[in-house]
């Protein structure tokens, strides 16, 4: 089995999803849809920058295929002045849809959809065959709060006609994708990173009461 992964390379989020298939033995890949540095949880994967960085992560089984970059900086910005002088030839989406058709992967899996997803489809816009099983997963308010967004509307439905797989992370964006125009199938509702190590989660429980507490942890994206 062969994936190519769409999503951020720097997120915990597909370092854990990725993370759950590295024992599998099948054959993975990921597209950064941004040039930013590996997370350092990623493990047998190889990754598919424009341009690569050197790395001693060598234990990790991460592998990078891109043009080589010498030193530890400048990799980002120079990546994005790339693809703004040369967006048909160097930009993200044209490269995505030349990767496709030389790995012909068995799946295609974005991760999130304003970056992977719109990416994706736009990949998809300039493959000239037929494109490969497409599994879009939803993070957080990616459907919620951009599908109230005129701008990013009509953006949404697109990839969700699009796209023949869906794994929500919760209950509540399954019917709003069906309201969007999702035709394909459900593949469940899960976790954005998978889930979680359910044993070493209780070794960091507190004992005593939940009232005991006295420490309140706020997490906020926007």
């Amino acid at each position: 089995m062969r994936i190519l992964f769409v999503a951020m390379a720097n997120s915990v989020h597909t370092a854990r999803w990725i993370g759950q298939l590295t024992e599998t033995g099948w054959d993975l890949h990921l597209l950064p849809v941004e040039e930013y540095r590996l997370h350092a949880e990623l493990r047998n994967v190889t990754v598919h920058p424009l341009l690569k960085q050197r790395s001693a992560r060598r234990e990790s089984g991460v592998r990078q295929r891109g043009i080589w970059w010498p030193v530890r900086w400048g990799a980002v910005r120079l990546g994005a002045v790339i693809e703004q002088v040369l967006p048909t030839l160097m930009g993200r989406a044209t490269r995505l849809a030349r990767l496709i058709q030389r790995l012909k992967p068995d799946i295609i899996h974005s991760l999130e959809m304003q970056h992977a997803g719109y990416l994706t489809l736009a990949a998809r816009n300039h493959s000239e065959a037929d494109f490969h099983p497409w599994i879009y997963s939803s993070w957080g308010s990616d459907i919620f709060f951009f599908g109230q967004k005129p701008e990013h509307r009509e953006r949404i439905r697109a990839v969700l006609a699009a796209c023949d797989y869906y794994i929500a992370d919760c209950r509540r964006d399954v019917k709003l994708a069906m309201e969007l125009g999702f035709k394909g199938e459900l593949l469940g509702v899960f976790p954005a990173t998978g889930g979680f190590d359910i044993e070493r989660m209780q070794r960091l429980r507190a004992s005593g009461s939940v009232s005991s507490r006295r420490v309140i942890a706020l997490k906020g994206t926007h």
